[in-house]
């Protein structure tokens, strides 16, 4: 089933531009501890390495986007609802997983400048079969995916960006997929430690353990064993 949606992402994550009217489902509202104005400074500083325009005009742009607060342990989005919005966080840290018959199974860490939704909900407009939730107090970046097709009409800057993200973004997710695939757990947890070592400094062990796709005491044992050949 996760090869079956790393194949799903990558033909969705390669169709960056967007054609038809949007349309929305309703779905039950996430809840933040409160939502903002995000400032023209911040949108700038996101896209301005591609999109060269007047500051008068990056006020516009801001009000594309809204800056949200989320608590340790807070959802950005659960199984079911509609992804209305891809978030970028700004400060924290989140997972996303699927639950199996009751069992989470964790398929991605996201940290500061990093986006993160379901994919083929938010574009699809299908209800997601993924939840995402904050491991720390985090703030993000909400685009809904209508200002996001505003933003590739206004300037093709921005359809430049996330095309280039979304070509990481396969890259990325096709490693994961091949070294689950191909690798055992030691091989898995080795791999994980070199891609992204802010793992395990700030996601707690049976998430990680859970990714890797083996029990937490399975997990301390390989940490152990590696520890001591150090």
């Amino acid at each position: 089933m996760i090869s079956l949606y790393f194949f799903n992402l990558f033909l969705i994550l390669n169709r960056v531009s967007f054609n038809g009217n949007p349309y929305f489902l309703s779905q039950k509202k996430t809840t933040f501890s409160f939502i903002k104005a995000i400032t023209i400074k911040t949108v700038k500083k996101i896209f301005e390495h591609l999109v060269s325009i007047p500051d008068s005009e990056w006020k516009m742009i801001a009000q594309y986007f809204t800056e949200q607060e989320v608590p340790n342990k807070g959802f950005l989005l659960r199984e079911g609802q509609i992804a209305r919005e891809t978030f970028l966080i700004k400060k924290g840290c989140c997972r996303s997983f699927y639950n199996f018959d009751g069992v989470e199974k964790n398929i991605s860490f996201s940290r500061e400048n990093c986006w993160q939704t379901d994919i083929d909900s938010f574009f699809n407009h299908k209800p997601s079969t993924t939840y995402i939730q904050a491991i720390e107090p985090s703030t993000v970046l909400g685009l809904t995916h209508t200002n996001k097709k505003k933003l590739f009409a206004y300037h093709q800057g921005f359809e430049s960006y996330f095309r280039i993200l979304a070509e990481k973004k396969v890259t990325f997710l096709l490693e994961i997929m091949g070294k689950r695939n191909n690798l055992d757990a030691k091989e898995r947890f080795i791999a994980l430690k070199k891609r992204q070592p802010w793992v395990f400094q700030r996601i707690p062990q049976y998430h990680i353990a859970s990714f890797l796709g083996i029990s937490p005491t399975s997990f301390s044992l390989i940490q152990k064993e590696i520890a001591q050949t150090v």
